[in-house]
């Protein structure tokens, strides 16, 4: 049997280099529907499936504690420093609790200053992990005792790659990191990029270093101050139920501390906040926060991608029930030395197995470059060390072999089945001829071309939906005049700034700027616009006592003068701030959205009257070039102190484009691969309407030669297009419809019934349609009716 199926594939080998462009057309249908398939696939094992490199992913996780909460919170899922180490002390279900909080600084290197993400960790953060460093050494416990009392640092392996040149020679050397000198002990090893994906550090410090990085808040002793991701490595044999209930054993006593600090709580509250019991949140897989969101965007462009293989199926299905047409009398032969229908069977399938092996390699290629392409747009703006990749890895290489095979058997089942069963025929009726006017293959090629006008609605529907909404967003008012502004950041604080000196540098930089050529406004804020960056606070109105049960929780943005002129925010009352509003004057606010019938509570106050002042965002506006401007921005910087770095500069278009990352990548990639699915159809209804014609020479040649007018013939080819369209838009607009539906929580500013767009994705396959069969027709209308009628 073996030396049969090495038999079978030299065949097939020999056969397909006779029939080049068959071969290319087949393979490369299978590759692109293969390698679409594996990009996504790579996405979501790197941001769902793919373990974290670390010693034990399967006993990682993420303590939350929801409920209400007092004090400052600086991102989600966060503990303060004092129930963390009362936590790590008290607990008994953990062999490690450790923690990180993600900030940025302002890291110089021989006279090079750039502003870099750092993970302030605790020092049994790498040991918990089991990472090791690739150069040097890790923090560890003895770096985490004493406050400021170990300035070490160890490097992300990308950031030491692209900074220093993966120079060997950089561990023991002293980095300024906000005007103090840190170590280099180590760097981290190639691959490993931290437990978040959205927070991944370039460097690491020790978490008794923090007030070093945060320079102008401590909050290490502060029970009210939430800042720490903590996370925990169960104890082996510890399930996440067990280790639950001994922290909710704890947490009271915990609770109870931190509500000291608020006598003023009501009875309500001091129950709500006593009612609050732990989560602990798998973290084995990088992707925590927004996980069903991504989650879902990731299945519908797994689906997607999936349709467009299904298509590629059938194009190539179709390719090969041709082919076997052309093969009937070889196969008769065959047939008539002895070969059975299972051994004609299997040298079909081992054919459809090797053009479904060589559409994987190539798929896996094209894979590369398609998650490039996605990676370019996701990752576009970002400046830091990025955490997905496009390099595969076993995995992604076993999905191609596996997708393979069963691509391969999915359009070559069919084939062989009929191939053979075309074999019996034509042997027992000894009439070669007879299989090039049969029509029982007819219906099968049908309804593939069929399902591929139904699946190519699907995808065209989808990418107008995304499209129109990605549409909708971008021409959605923000709220201001957002053109002719140019935007950068900086942090004067990660220089030991504090506050009245960085109210003066914030003052005489805006004044500089202001001088320059062109320039007709400049302001600040505290967070910038449209980056999902606003605190938040509890605010009281001073003769409106809070009434139980309201939340008085707002967001906050702190700006300087002429804010509101400068990006053309309209003030209904009031006036604008301006520099009598200080930190010793009468404390001032502006309230947004007083026009809404539900306030949505977002309050502007004067940066000058905040208790610290960090990094803050810049708003230039400007007709002229923003690159040059930026540079003569950067020139009076270096003028005032060159040792602060202006980063994230960047036009508002920019920032409003990069605000709707995940938008536009879902429109494009849907679109994409909506055009391609097209494309593969209209293949797909040529061919079949080419295999039509050709069987059908003879009978168009007795019609033209028994006085047939052309355009009789030509709507009579045109006929069956038009069918098989109409059944096709009639089984996909419902299911079109579904999607839809499906999606519609994912769109702005639209429905998941869109006629217009169900219309234009109607007219667009029509189009499409008449296109592909308008050649087979041409030359069905052009037949000689004399070489006809001679052809067998």
């Amino acid at each position: 049997m073996f030396s049969g199926l090495i038999q079978d594939i030299r065949y097939a080998l020999r056969g397909f280099w006779k029939a080049p462009l068959f071969s290319v057309i087949a393979v490369l249908s299978v590759a692109l529907g293969i390698g679409a398939n594996a990009a996504i696939f790579s996405l979501m094992d790197q941001m769902l499936l793919r373990p974290l490199p670390v010693a034990h992913p399967e006993r990682l996780v993420m303590l939350d504690l929801p409920g209400g909460g007092i004090g400052y919170a600086f991102n989600d899922f966060a503990f303060s420093n004092t129930m963390f180490r009362s936590l790590r002390a008290q607990n008994q279900t953990f062999e490690e609790l450790f923690a990180q909080f993600n900030d940025s600084a302002n890291l110089s290197f021989r006279g090079r200053s750039e502003t870099v993400p750092v993970g302030i960790v605790s020092g049994n953060f790498f040991k918990a992990i089991g990472v090791s460093a690739a150069l040097g050494r890790t923090i560890d416990t003895t770096d985490d005792t004493k406050k400021n009392g170990h300035p070490v640092v160890v490097l992300n392996y990308g950031y030491f790659a692209r900074r220093f040149g993966a120079d060997p020679n950089i561990v023991g050397q002293n980095l300024r990191i906000n005007s103090q000198l840190y170590q280099v002990i180590g760097v981290t090893p190639k691959g490993f990029s931290g437990l978040e994906m959205d927070n991944v550090a370039s460097i690491y410090v020790p978490l008794a270093q923090k007030t070093q990085i945060t320079t102008t808040w401590d909050g290490m002793e502060d029970p009210n101050f939430y800042f720490l991701h903590v996370y925990g490595l169960l104890k082996q044999g510890v399930d996440r139920t067990a280790a639950k209930a001994n922290l909710d054993s704890l947490v009271s006593p915990l609770i109870e501390d931190e509500m000291k600090a608020h006598p003023s709580i009501s009875a309500k509250g001091k129950a709500r906040f006593r009612a609050k019991r732990f989560k602990l949140i798998p973290a084995g897989t990088p992707l925590i926060g927004e996980r069903k969101t991504i989650e879902k965007a990731l299945y519908l462009l797994l689906g997607v991608v999936g349709l467009v293989l299904l298509i590629a199926c059938a194009n190539v299905a179709n390719l090969l029930l041709a082919r076997a047409s052309a093969r009937v009398k070889e196969v008769a032969v065959r047939m008539a030395l002895g070969a059975g229908r299972a051994r004609l069977a299997r040298q079909s399938l081992v054919e459809s197995l090797i053009l479904g092996l060589s559409g994987g390699a190539l798929g896996l290629i094209l894979s590369i470059w398609i998650l490039d392409a996605i990676l370019a747009l996701y990752h576009s703006g970002a400046t830091g060390e990025l955490f997905l990749n496009s390099q595969p890895d076993w995995r992604i290489a076993a999905f191609c072999f596996a997708a393979s095979l069963l691509t391969g058997l999915l359009f070559g089942i069919a084939p062989a089945l009929r191939g053979a069963g075309f074999a019996i025929v034509e042997t027992l009726k000894e009439n070669t001829g007879a299989i090039v006017t049969h029509g029982t293959q007819g219906w099968l090629r049908r309804a593939l071309v069929v399902a591929q006008v139904t699946i190519s609605l699907v995808l065209l529907v989808a990418a107008g939906l995304f499209a129109k909404s990605l549409l909708n967003l971008r021409n959605a008012d923000p709220g201001f005049k957002a053109n002719y502004l140019l935007t950068f950041k900086i942090d004067a604080s990660l220089n030991g700034y504090e506050k009245s000196r960085a109210v003066s540098f914030l003052d005489r930089f805006r004044n500089e700027i202001a001088t320059l050529p062109g320039v007709n406004d400049v302001t600040v804020a505290s967070a910038g616009l449209l980056e999902n960056a606003v605190n938040q606070a509890t605010m009281s109105i001073e003769g409106h006592p809070r009434r139980e049960g309201v939340n008085t929780n707002s967001r906050i943005n702190s700006v300087g003068p002429g804010f509101f002129r400068s990006l053309g925010f309209p003030l209904l009352m009031g006036r604008e701030f301006n520099a009598g509003d200080q930190a010793n004057s009468q404390k001032v606010a502006v309230h947004a959205n007083m026009r809404e019938e539900k306030p949505s509570r977002f309050v502007y106050t004067p940066y000058t009257q905040n208790e610290s002042i960090q990094g803050m965002t810049f708003y230039v506006r400007s007709e002229r070039d923003s690159e040059q401007l930026a540079g003569e921005v950067r020139a009076s910087l270096r003028r005032i102190d060159e040792n602060l770095a202006m980063f994230r500069v960047q036009t508002m278009a920019s920032t409003i484009e990069n605000s709707l990352q995940v938008e536009r990548l879902l429109s494009m990639l849907c679109s994409a691969f909506g055009l391609l699915a097209t494309l593969l159809a209209a293949i797909g209804l040529y061919g079949v309407m080419a295999y039509n014609v050709a069987r059908r020479t003879r009978e168009i040649g007795i019609r033209l030669a028994l006085g047939a007018e052309k355009s009789t013939v030509m709507s009579m080819v045109m006929r069956d297009v038009g069918s098989m369209l109409a059944i096709g838009l009639f089984i996909g607009i419902p299911l079109a419809v579904a999607l839809g539906r499906f999606v519609e929580s994912q769109l702005f500013g639209l429905k998941g019934w869109d006629p217009l767009i169900l219309t234009g994705a109607s007219i667009c396959l029509g189009i499409v349609a008449i296109l592909a069969g308008a050649i087979p027709a041409w030359r069905a209308v052009n037949v000689n009716p004399a070489i006809a009628l001679r052809g067998d």
